[in-house]
């Protein structure tokens, strides 16, 4: 299998995380998704700055030991709304299945 990785831009560097706002300076919500190994080591820092910003949505991180598989890819589609969006669309599908 050939695997690819379709990114718009990313920087390989020391101290890279400063640049973060510039490179997602087109983005006004962002949808943060990360594992606990990566939140533990800069993921912190990244919701703060996307907070203080005012871009982040919301943000998942995955359970610690999770594999790159299509589980993992459908929690994290699952979580893709902020939580009080997916409380409007479980009671927006029950009352569909009332009808």
């Amino acid at each position: 299998k050939k695997h690819t990785a379709p990114l718009e831009s990313y920087i390989i560097e020391c101290g890279a995380i400063n640049n973060l706002l510039e490179i997602l300076s087109a983005y006004n919500s962002i949808y943060m998704v990360c594992d606990v190994n990566t939140f533990a080591a800069a993921g912190e820092q990244v919701e703060k700055l996307l907070t203080n910003a005012g871009k982040l949505s919301h943000k998942y991180i995955l359970p610690d030991g999770v594999l790159p598989d299509t589980s993992a890819i459908g929690d994290t589609l699952v979580h893709l709304y902020p939580p009080e969006a997916r409380v409007i669309q479980t009671a927006f599908r029950r009352c569909l299945t009332l009808f």
